[in-house]
């Protein structure tokens, strides 16, 4: 048996082994992940977030609900710029 398996490169055996893992994590993950998640998970879009805040933002217009408040908040990737640089600018801020 252990002459059979020396046969092969050790990369099926690393394939073999991310595949069990996958596998695994496939049945898991659904229970980890919130339902709010979108972005990222099969099924799910995040344009059905943006549909969501536009719905509940047409619907502030209304009289007889009580007063709120809406919070925007820019999320900036931090890829997208470096301090004292920015992307896509060779010179200095």
């Amino acid at each position: 048996m252990l002459e059979a398996v020396g046969r092969f490169p050790a990369v099926m055996f690393c394939k073999a082994i991310t595949k069990i893992i996958v596998k695994r994590l496939q049945r898991v993950l659904p229970l980890l992940i919130n339902y709010s998640q979108n972005a990222f998970v099969p099924g799910r879009s995040i344009s059905d977030n943006i549909l969501l805040a536009q719905e509940l933002l047409a619907g502030y217009n209304h009289t007889r609900l009580p007063e709120r408040c809406t919070l925007k908040v820019d999320i900036q990737k931090a890829y997208d710029s470096v301090e004292g640089f920015s992307v896509g600018s060779p010179e200095i801020i």
